[in-house]
């Protein structure tokens, strides 16, 4: 399943709610006025210990080509993060630049990683319906 968001939405509060094999599609802005290409990075992220961790099954990275310019632009873009078999609980999320210091924005606890639905959230009610057949069987029936 693809979730949308983007980070001026997560920055206002947003939380997003996603499952391992979902694709959260993440829509992010930055000014420039040279022309360069550079990495984006987006990742998942914890913290641990006080120091941020990237969540490697939840991670992506592309290269952005940018045109020169003698004014300030914006680059309105988007990247794809697949989540991967991480785990659940709240994660939060960064986009950056690793080749440009403090370009990025990252925001903490506003993405929440559901399980997929298993065999045990079918269990209980799959016994329900066994149970109500075989008292159905049983109940005398009027001739």
């Amino acid at each position: 399943m693809l979730v949308e968001t983007s980070i001026a939405a997560l920055a206002g509060g947003e939380k997003v709610q996603v499952s391992p094999g979902d694709t959260l599609r993440v829509n992010y802005s930055f000014r420039y006025r040279i022309a360069t290409t550079v990495s984006l990075w987006a990742s998942l992220y914890l913290y641990s210990a006080g120091i941020l961790n990237r969540v490697s099954g939840a991670q992506e990275k592309s290269a952005v080509t940018l045109t020169e310019s003698t004014e300030w632009q914006d680059y309105p873009g988007q990247i794809d993060i697949t989540i991967g078999n991480i785990g659940s609980g709240s994660f939060g999320l960064i986009v950056e630049m690793p080749a440009i210091p403090g370009m990025e924005a990252k925001i903490d606890d506003c993405i929440e990683v559901v399980p997929a639905p298993g065999i045990t959230e079918w269990i209980g009610p799959l016994i329900m319906i066994a149970v109500m057949g075989m008292m159905m069987r049983m109940m005398p029936r009027e001739e």
